[in-house]
């Protein structure tokens, strides 16, 4: 298994850094992570900031701040302001050619999920702004990908930043298809991640069901309920290497605030051969509130007594305890649930914050409303 770039800037167990990234990523969801008491030293708060760009958590780091849980003295706020506003002026981007693509998309009559960062900004934080994202991401059906990726590159002048093997490989086996549509990468999904277990997921299950979110004034569909709980789940155990921090976060307000039927859940998890993937979702979260803070998974909302249901139920209600992983229903342990490595995928693109952020939020064609923190 690789090491990404990413490995080289997390942070280091027990410092000040770690433990107010490990606060970030319980923010808001009953994790009891401590926020610094006293002001990081210079070269550490830079340190703070670069590893929450990378990790997905400048905006839990606004909202803390907006929340009165992390105290910056001005300098330091400053510069958080100028970063976060800079990520918005990116989202504004993001989310501007997210309604052009998608406007395109109904007049062809080519059916999409929005994924990943501005449907869980819009479904599970409490304001969009605290999310960030790098690209936008949309689920599309596999015999229809080529003609969305046709619209990216034609019609929206994108470049595709990975030629297809062959003529209709995308459409078979791939997980995605990125173009380059001027500052913004857009990602074209055919599934949720590479190698076998994206291959095992039964794609027609997606397009089945269905939760909205409104971007300006538009009504935009997103994945349905324990569907985004699985794409959470498949991200933390099989999105990136390391395990970006802020998909852990992801699946924390996943849990919280989705009313999501556990027992349906792995059922359709266990369709897909995929319970092992669930369940290293959970093991991670456990394992980051053990190494550090607590951090606690709200009790899951089920409906049944299945006992997959009760190991993965079991973790959710009690992560960062001080429990050993628990044995599987068959008495094997958990901690390493399949019979070789869950290999993670590449993520070939990283937040794009300008370095004189445009501050253009109440622009009149701005597509949505998005809180900037501010001195």
């Amino acid at each position: 298994m690789w090491v990404s770039y990413r490995s080289v800037i997390t942070s280091s167990p027990g410092t000040a850094v770690d433990d107010a990234l490990r606060a970030a990523v319980g923010h808001g969801v009953g994790g009891e992570g401590r926020w610094p008491h006293e002001p990081l030293e210079p070269d550490e708060f830079d340190r703070l900031l670069v590893t929450a760009m990378s990790e997905r958590l400048l905006g839990v780091l606004a909202e803390a701040v907006a929340d009165g849980a992390l105290s910056l003295p001005s300098e330091q706020l400053e510069q958080l302001t100028h970063l976060h506003a800079g990520s918005q002026a990116h989202m504004l981007e993001i989310e501007r050619l997210l309604l052009r693509v998608i406007e395109r998309f109904g007049e062809l009559g080519i059916e999409y999920r929005v994924l990943k960062g501005v449907a869980l900004a819009h479904l599970v934080y409490a304001d969009p702004a605290w999310r960030v994202a790098a690209d936008v991401d949309l689920l599309v059906r596999g015999d229809r990908l080529a003609d969305a990726i046709r619209i990216a590159v034609d019609e929206f002048g994108g470049d595709q930043l990975v030629p297809e093997l062959r003529p209709g490989f995308d459409r078979e086996f791939g997980k995605e298809s990125m173009v380059r549509v001027g500052n913004v990468e857009l990602d074209l999904h055919r599934t949720f991640v590479v190698g076998p277990f994206g291959l095992t997921i039964e794609l027609a299950d997606l397009f089945t069901e269905a939760n909205t979110i409104t971007v300006g004034e538009r009504r935009l569909i997103a994945l349905g309920t324990e569907h985004l709980f699985l794409h959470a789940c498949y991200n933390v155990a099989l999105g990136d290497y390391p395990v970006r921090w802020g998909s852990v976060h992801d699946l924390l307000l996943c849990a919280k605030h989705l009313p999501i039927d556990l027992d349906r859940a792995i059922a359709i998890a266990q369709r897909w051969q995929g319970t092992a993937v669930v369940r290293r979702a959970a093991e991670v979260a456990v394992d980051m509130g053990r190494r550090g803070r607590r951090i606690r998974f709200p009790p899951a909302r089920r409906h049944g007594s299945a006992a997959a249901t009760g190991v993965v139920a079991a973790q959710l209600s009690h992560a960062g305890s001080q429990l050993q992983p628990p044995t599987d229903v068959s008495g094997g342990d958990l901690r390493h649930p399949c019979p070789s490595p869950l290999r993670a995928g590449d993520r070939r693109s990283e937040c794009h914050l300008p370095t004189k952020p445009r501050l253009d939020r109440a622009c009149p064609s701005s597509t949505s409303n998005h809180a900037v923190v501010t001195p």
